[in-house]
């Protein structure tokens, strides 16, 4: 089976289409993940401060 200019142009296209989508789908990703981690510090900050005043 061979695959007609267009439709060889649509599968391009169509990937081309994909990766950015893939890229900012893992940014948010990594966004949220970092958020996470930075919550988390300064929930550990917190607790010493508290833990300090006492």
């Amino acid at each position: 089976m061979s695959l007609r200019i267009g439709q060889k142009l649509g599968l391009v296209i169509g990937l081309l289409t994909l990766l950015p989508a893939g890229l900012a789908t893992f940014a948010v990703w990594q966004s949220q993940l970092q958020q996470q981690e930075t919550e988390r510090g300064e929930s550990v900050w917190d607790f010493a401060l508290q833990a300090r005043g006492l």
